[in-house]
């Protein structure tokens, strides 16, 4: 109920005065669980944002004009990998043999993802739909494990040997792609390092724009694709991250008289130290305290918050 009050009070935020008729009939076509946003993109057409990145067009009275999906892309990833050797019982020995390895994969389709920030809509984009973009995660599957499980000594001839091995796999983020709304790649954005997880936030001190990317675990560029399946050796991707237990941030000025991203500044905090620091209303315009209604609180480990306050 909770959630349905703010989602309620962020559409009338930023949209004209509707019939709550309108409105209710809007919000039953919307996927339950799912977080989104409302925005402007002229005085005649709103933009319904979503978690997973569809962006749908409404006029002003809510007749669905176009589904966006931001070009979203479909591809296959390898999931787990697994590999076993079967024994047999060599009675004239009295002992076991080896059998040959058999192998097995399990992969899954996965969308590759956009983020589309409304929190600085108009200082960004200022209703002009040319100037709609978005932020692309590129993803790279890498080993997160290599496990290896042996013979016991009730197996005589081959107790100690692999009986079975098991990889598997994650998506890291490699880099970011700044997208417009045709889809055109304006830049790419490349990280310093390799991400398990990363957030886009886009925030304005004064006069200049800065995109800041909150990552959790980092790990250096030459960490492995891929182990041995065969191998006897054990992996494991959480020995080789970077800065335990902080959260990271890599800022990037965005110069929106040439659409340039550049990296200036990298730095970290304790998860401890988690602030608020800055607050914006809908229109991504930054406040110096939180005002009635909605309030979106940016924190400084790169993560964001909608606070209804009355």
């Amino acid at each position: 109920m909770k959630k349905a009050l703010l989602l309620f009070m962020a559409c009338l935020a930023i949209t004209e005065t509707s019939a709550q008729s309108t409105i209710d009939e809007v919000f039953a076509t919307l996927k339950p669980n799912n977080s989104m946003s409302f925005y402007t993109i002229n005085s005649n057409i709103y933009g319904l944002d979503y978690a997973d990145a569809i962006v749908r067009k409404y006029d002003k009275e809510w007749h669905l004009l176009e589904t966006h999906d931001a070009h979203q892309e479909t591809y296959n990833a390898k999931y787990s990998q697994s590999a076993s050797q079967g024994s047999k019982y060599n009675s004239e020995l009295s002992k076991y043999q080896l059998k040959e390895w058999e192998d097995r994969e399990a992969s899954f389709r996965q969308n590759k993802r956009y983020s589309f920030s409304t929190t600085n809509f108009n200082e960004f984009w200022q209703g002009d739909e040319s100037k709609l973009y978005y932020i692309k995660q590129t993803h790279k599957m890498f080993i997160s494990s290599h496990s290896v499980y042996k013979y016991g000594d009730n197996y005589k001839g081959i107790e100690g040997e692999i009986s079975s091995t098991s990889n598997y796999y994650q998506a890291f983020v490699t880099d970011f792609e700044f997208i417009d709304w045709d889809g055109n790649k304006i830049q790419t954005i490349i990280l310093p390092y390799y991400v398990d997880y990363a957030s886009p936030q886009f925030v304005n001190v004064e006069d200049k724009s800065y995109i800041v990317i909150g990552a959790n675990k980092i790990y250096k560029k030459n960490i492995p694709e891929d182990w041995e399946l065969h191998s006897g050796t054990e992996y494991n991707i959480e020995d080789r991250e970077v800065e335990p237990d902080v959260y990271h941030h890599f800022v990037f000025e965005y110069v929106k008289e040439t659409n340039e991203v550049r990296h200036i500044k990298t730095f970290t905090s304790s998860k401890e130290d988690k602030k608020e620091i800055a607050v914006f209303d809908l229109n991504g315009k930054q406040l110096s305290s939180p005002q009635p209604g909605v309030n979106l609180i940016l924190y400084s480990d790169g993560t964001s918050k909608k606070v209804m306050m009355k």
